[in-house]
């Protein structure tokens, strides 16, 4: 696994598992879970700081716009997510990657999702929109943008991006779950439909930046695609349910995200 990838999988908690595509099987959820808390509407900055081992390697940060925009005439939520290296990493690897989603607000599904990549010399850009009256996410590919390409895939009609399914992981109800109780979400990325699952591990008091919280302890994987126990996650026991640390499992060394700063209105 690249750095790069490291960076991403730690955002989303186990939502970047593009390697593994053929041979998994999604089976829809029957139950979608209800947001209960519009975070939508706090105009939330979160930055979280990026470890590899004893190493600071970087940063990732999300940004809610404080007003809605209209797309294709659809009041929308704005969230965007860029990822950024620091140090001695950034004299190495050059990433300025950045993701945006555009969350219908009314439904809080997303409508549109977009993203961009640029890592050394490679380049991707590509957004997608979602039809759920069809079933379809329409995938338009501008990377070259004198050439674009043009996809759809089959999705559910409650289908998540990996920014909204962010979201949607603090509406769940960890307070009635017992231990080992899983939950599922469904996530469109890479043109493919996942099922996420979350398990409860409990309930610990954790230190993020200096200051001990309650927080409840989760992991998260992909059904079909990857092992439970490779990720885990401390949400904040509170109301606004924020991650605050995420860990992931390597085969040589760990790597960790936590929460640096947290701003709203």
């Amino acid at each position: 696994m690249t750095f790069k990838q490291v960076l991403f999988f730690l955002l989303f908690l186990s939502l970047l598992s593009c390697h593994h595509k053929s041979e998994k099987v999604f089976i829809p959820t029957k139950k979608k879970i209800s947001h209960l808390h519009n975070y939508y509407r706090n105009a939330e900055q979160i930055t979280y700081a990026v470890h590899y081992g004893i190493f600071h390697v970087g940063d990732v940060k999300m940004v809610v716009a404080n007003t809605t925009q209209s797309v294709n005439n659809i009041p929308c939520y704005h969230a965007k997510v860029s990822a950024e290296l620091s140090g001695a990493v950034n004299a190495i690897f050059s990433i300025n990657d950045s993701w945006e989603s555009f969350i219908d607000s009314n439904s809080l599904l997303p409508y549109k999702f977009s993203e961009l990549k640029k890592e050394n010399k490679y380049r991707k850009a590509d957004y997608t929109l979602f039809d759920r009256v069809q079933e379809k996410a329409f995938v338009t590919d501008t990377t070259n943008p004198a050439v674009p390409e043009y996809y759809n895939y089959p999705i559910t009609s409650n289908i998540e991006d990996i920014i909204s399914s962010f979201f949607l992981l603090r509406n769940i109800q960890f307070e009635k779950m017992k231990v080992n109780d899983t939950t599922t979400m469904d996530v469109f990325m890479d043109n493919h439909c996942y099922n996420v699952r979350i398990k409860l591990l409990g309930e610990e008091k954790i230190k993020v930046n200096s200051k001990k919280q309650k927080a409840y302890a989760i992991s998260t994987y992909i059904a079909g695609v990857e092992e439970d126990g490779q990720v885990k996650c401390w949400i904040s026991a509170d109301e606004r349910h924020i991650p605050l640390r995420v860990k992931f499992r390597l085969p040589v060394m760990s790597a960790e995200m936590e929460l640096k700063e947290y701003k709203s209105n």
